[in-house]
Order: structure tokens, then sequence, then C-alpha cells
């Protein structure tokens, strides 16, 4: 352990090390690294399972197999070494269900509220398409005396809104003008409204800036269909996915089943010979 903590100790300058580990067969050194694997298989079990951790768990799983290698070889016993091989195995494989089951799950999630989640969008992009019509049709030029006495009057009532209830303040090329019903003083910012409804930042907005921003929002609704369409799309296709892999199953449940008889029918085979693992 002293030579390896040279070797791993910052400040080795080395590009390339190797470690080698001696055993004697039939010695001690099986029960020392026996020790070794059971502290090692506790540790593995606490990062099991945790999100977060899942590469620790991975790492340590690895250390368990390497130790349980060495067990094995240092016993002697060619049984043995390979019931800790397919055991071995049997426990990467388990961990690839258990990953595979997580995502199982996540995808059935992903099943189960897509449909609602794409008609919802369906009808964003009616109610987007409906706007742009009506924007269309009722468009006109607004002299820039009016639009400042607009924008003086919606920023005071902005200010005079803060803790009221939603109200409709004008109408605005044929479109609602919604103040909020609730906002803070340092994000406000109002409804257009028709067959959707579309957020207008009025923070920092001067009188004459305020029909400006409404303008911007109207002129841009093509643009908003746009993307709504595509995250229309993007659902479908998720829900395309979920459907595709939850048809695959998992397919580490018959793999772990044949490991584990394999690993049953070793055992049965050791106790015969009275040898204990």
């Amino acid at each position: 352990m002293q030579r390896n903590g040279r070797i791993l100790r910052q400040g080795n300058q080395c590009k390339r090390v190797e470690i080698f580990r001696y055993i004697t067969e039939g010695s001690f050194d099986a029960y020392l690294y026996q020790l070794i694997e059971k502290k090692q298989i506790a540790i593995s079990q606490f990062l099991e399972g945790s999100a977060l951790l899942r590469r620790e768990e991975e790492d340590c799983s690895n250390l368990v197999l390497e130790y349980g290698e060495i067990k094995a070889l240092a016993l002697g016993n060619p049984m043995i070494k390979r019931r800790v091989e397919v055991h071995n195995v049997l426990g990467r494989t388990r961990m690839n269900q258990r990953a595979r089951r997580k995502e199982l799950l996540k995808l059935q999630e992903v099943k189960a509220a897509a449909p609602e989640q794409i008609e919802t969008r369906k009808e964003r992009i009616r109610q987007i398409e409906e706007d742009i019509r009506r924007y269309q049709n009722e468009k006109e030029v607004i002299p820039r005396e009016e639009r400042m006495a607009f924008g003086e009057e919606l920023l005071a009532e902005i200010r005079r809104n803060l803790i009221h209830k939603e109200r409709v303040f004008d109408i605005y090329q044929g479109f609602q003008v919604v103040l909020p019903d609730y906002m803070e003083r340092d994000k406000l910012f109002v409804y257009l409204q028709s067959s959707g409804r579309y957020k207008v930042n009025m923070k920092d907005a001067k009188a004459l800036g305020c029909s400006q921003r409404l303008d911007h929002v109207l002129e841009n609704l093509a643009e908003e269909r746009e993307q709504a369409l595509l995250a229309l799309q993007a659902k479908e296709d998720e829900l395309v996915h979920a459907r595709e892999e939850l048809a695959k199953g998992n397919p580490y449940d018959n793999t772990v089943e044949a490991l584990e008889q394999k690993l049953a029918r070793i055992d049965e085979m050791l106790e015969k010979e009275g040898t204990a693992v």
C-alpha cells in the first residue's frame, strides 16, 4: 500500500506506471481479499439506486469484481473462479437491467402525458392562426399622438394595477390589452389576447414604446406559429420513440434469469464438493 501511495500521490510525473499484485494460491491471501470484497460490497450497496452517484456506484462495483477475482485466484479452485466470473457478469447485467427499468418508467410517463400535451399544442397553433388572420384584417395605422397618449395611460394603469384583479385595459389592433392580476414592480408586463394570449414585456418601456412592443408581438405571430409547430413535432416524435422503446421491453431480463440459473447450478456443484464460497 505504501508503494501504491507513492505511485498515485500528487506530483508523480511518470506518464505510465504498472501496479503488480502478488498472491499465493491456497494461502491466507484469499481470506484477506474476501474481507476487502465484503467491505466494497457494502459501499456499493449504500451507493446503489442514487442517480446522482451513478458513476461512483459503477466504479465501486468494478472494484468488488476485481477483489472477487483475486480472491478466486488465491483459492486455486477453477469452479470458484468460474463462479466469480459468472457473478461478475450477472452484477453488470443487473445494473444494466435496473437502468433500463428506470428508463422504461420514464418512457411510460411520457407515453401517458404526451397525448394531452399534443392536443394542447394543436390548440395553441389553431389559436395563433386565427389571431394572424385577425391581425391582418384589423391592422390599422395609428398616429404618433394617439400612440403617445395610449402609452402614457397604459403605463399609469399598469402601475395602479399591481395589486388589482386581472382586467381589460383597452382594444389594440383588434386584440384585448389585459392587465394581469399580479406583477412584480421590476417585471411589468401585459397580455395581448384574442383567440390566444401573448405576454408582452413592459419593463422600462416609454410611452411611445408601449405600442411598438405590442406591434412587435403581433408582427411576429407567424414566427410564434413556427415555434409552436416545432414544439408539436418534437412532442409527437417523443411519443413515437417512447412507444417503440416500450415495445422492446427490457432485453436484460432474460439474460439475468439465465445467469442466475447458471450461478445456482455452480453453487449446487460447489456445495456437493463441500467448498464454501
